[in-house]
């Protein structure tokens, strides 16, 4: 069974001219100089709470 999947893209936003995630526990998680900086933090959030999260993508 795989274990790749795909970071939800409608987590990332923007406030003012700061990016954020939040997390599924209602964390907002930032702030971040711009959106890719946004996701790849959030992947390596999602990677430290999953150890055997592979990432595919943000969809």
């Amino acid at each position: 069974m795989s274990r790749t999947r795909l970071v939800k893209r409608d987590r990332i936003f923007k406030h003012g001219k700061s990016w954020f995630f939040a997390t599924r526990e209602g964390i907002d998680m930032g702030p971040f100089p711009d959106q890719t900086s946004a996701e790849l933090e959030m992947v390596n959030y999602v990677k430290s709470m999953n150890p055997h999260f592979q990432h595919k993508g943000v969809r």
